[in-house]
């Protein structure tokens, strides 16, 4: 499972929205400066096959830091961007 921090550092636009320029990992030194212009958090979770020998070819998958070993399991990545509507107009 991965969690990033969605940063907008350029503020609202001409209709008011805020949006993400850049996803941080936390904790991060990076984050803690920026965290009042957060308006956004990536989650991700990676699934992975109990199996091996199930897909045709050998694979690898990165979800940062993790990268899965290179064999033949099927896996596949959800990923779903939240927004935190306090920091929403």
């Amino acid at each position: 499972m991965q969690i990033l921090y969605g940063v907008d550092t350029s503020g609202p636009d001409a209709n008011g929205n805020r949006t993400a320029n850049y996803y941080v990992p936390a904790p991060s030194a990076e984050l803690a400066a920026l965290m009042d212009e957060v308006v956004s958090v990536r989650v991700s979770l990676l699934s992975t096959s109990l199996e091996d020998n199930i897909a045709t070819q050998s694979s690898s998958t990165t979800l940062s830091p993790y990268t899965s070993p290179n064999d033949r399991r099927i896996r596949r990545t959800f990923t779903s961007t939240i927004a935190i509507r306090n920091r929403l107009p």
